[in-house]
């Protein structure tokens, strides 16, 4: 973490004296210091994805679920990321409209889960 603070720190002290001459390097600089970070996360998840599946190896839980809880992961952190970036680059429409079809997302692949969690609720309540 030490490392992705010291990055982000970093890329804004180098766009911040080009934010007034030339717009459009400080963009360049921040969108490259938005990808370094990015990939630090996606290492980040390699490690979270492993200890989430040593986890998933000892419960009796299907293993589709595993999976739909990761892509839930992923677009939430891909949507959130390129919403970010076009909000630095002024188009905050854009950013809301992906943050929309981002949630969207989320909701058509969690239908699995939740039908199964109102399958289970109505078996409670009947039985």
């Amino acid at each position: 973490m030490v490392k992705i603070g010291i990055l982000g720190i970093a890329v804004v002290l180098l766009a911040m004296p080009f934010k007034n001459l030339k717009g459009e390097y400080s963009l360049c600089i921040s969108m490259a210091g938005c990808l370094l970070i990015f990939y630090y996360i996606l290492k980040k998840m390699e490690q979270v994805i492993s200890t989430m599946e040593g986890i998933i190896s000892y419960l009796p839980v299907e293993s589709g679920y595993f999976t739909i809880l990761i892509k839930i992961i992923g677009i939430t952190y891909i949507a959130e990321f390129c919403s970010d970036i076009c909000k630095d680059a002024g188009y905050s429409t854009v950013a809301g409209q992906i943050s929309m079809a981002g949630k969207l997302t989320v909701l058509g692949i969690s239908m699995p889960i939740i039908t199964t969690l109102l399958d289970l609720i109505a078996g409670l309540w009947q039985g």
